[in-house]
């Protein structure tokens, strides 16, 4: 899923600019919808929800965008802030349930971001993400089968999903079920050549190729 939403300018709104403020104001929008500086996007987006020119709808996107600008940093409770004022503006936002669930899940609230996952994929079953990442906090609570189903289910979705398969053979390594982890391993170094965590999966059961 993509962390972050393009933001939808209201017409009325830029005609009311004149022409300085319409540069200032499109270069905001243009950061806060994704520059690769963290601090650039969240300045971006934090000029936009200053200008209060904004409805729900697009205030809760800014929030969401500047929420993954501060994941991005690794500050995961400002974040979770941000994230939170997108979904009380916008309840059925499944970007921002899944952003949020990252934040947890980086900080190792494991069944907070399970929660979240949970609530994205309710709001869109088909995100092969939300099924992987779901499953990264199933694996952090130990639950490896539950995280076997989620990684299976994202391979489902997304059949080229290379961290996928490795992390599945991770899971099943550690349930001791070393065929599955090892053909899991070989096919995440056929989909990228060199994979790390193929590579090092092999390495660990004792398998050269």
């Amino acid at each position: 899923m993509l962390g972050r939403t393009a933001i939808g300018l209201l017409l009325a709104l830029l005609v009311a600019l004149p022409a300085p403020a319409w540069a200032d104001f499109a270069q905001d929008n243009r950061q806060c919808g994704g520059d690769p500086n963290p601090d650039i996007e969240i300045g971006g987006c934090t000029r936009l929800i200053q200008s209060g020119r904004f409805n729900n709808k697009n205030l809760a996107i800014i929030f969401n965008n500047r929420g993954t600008g501060y994941s991005r940093k690794g500050e995961y409770d400002r974040a979770i802030r941000d994230f939170d004022a997108a979904l009380r503006l916008k309840p059925d936002d499944a970007s921002a349930f899944y952003n949020r669930g990252n934040a947890y899940a980086k900080k190792g609230e494991y069944d907070r971001a399970i929660r979240d996952f949970d609530a994205a994929l309710r709001l869109k079953p088909d995100d092969a993400s939300a099924f992987y990442n779901r499953g990264i906090a199933y694996y952090g609570k130990g639950q490896y089968d539950q995280a076997i189903r989620d990684f299976t289910e994202a391979i489902r979705l997304k059949p080229d999903y290379t961290s996928a398969y490795g992390n599945r053979g991770l899971s099943y390594a550690k349930l001791g079920r070393r065929d599955k982890a090892i053909a899991d391993y070989r096919k995440a170094i056929e989909l990228r050549p060199g994979d790390k965590l193929g590579s090092a999966g092999l390495e660990h059961l004792g398998v050269y190729r």
